[in-house]
């Protein structure tokens, strides 16, 4: 999980400090079994922040195994507030275009959205699939 926005109220300094630069790193911490898994892509963190990380696996472990799934994937993975259920709810004119295709037979098949991005420079090949990768 990575961790992309603190707001829990019952963190103490350290473990906010901790848990910030682990998240600037983009660190992946894990609960795997029990114990505590750290993956991060190789030459990206630097040794202080594993020797912190070591120093306060035992307080880690225990705020990741203590705070469910629930509160990673809402609080801090996104801020967009959940929004109170409706019969309807206004739609954009591309929503609304969508939807009146997927009415039809078939048209639920594709939606093509078309575009073309021309890029200059060097290509950074793992942040680009990475991109992809959080898009889908």
């Amino acid at each position: 999980m990575f961790l992309n926005s603190l707001t829990p109220q019952n963190l103490n300094a350290s473990m906010k400090d901790l848990l910030k630069k682990i998240r600037d790193n983009k660190v992946l911490v894990e609960v795997v079994d029990g114990k505590l898994k750290v993956f991060a892509k190789k030459g990206l963190i630097d040794a202080e922040l594993i020797v912190e990380i070591k120093e306060k696996k035992d307080q880690l472990l225990s705020f990741l195994l203590n705070n469910d799934q629930s509160y990673f994937d809402g609080s801090l993975k996104s801020n967009i507030p959940r929004l109170i259920q409706d019969s309807s709810y206004v739609l954009s004119s591309s929503q609304r275009r969508l939807w009146l295709l997927s009415q039809f037979d078939g048209g639920d098949l594709a939606y093509n959205v078309m575009g073309a991005f021309v890029f200059e420079g060097e290509l950074d090949k793992p942040a680009f699939a990475q991109s992809f990768t959080a898009l889908i």
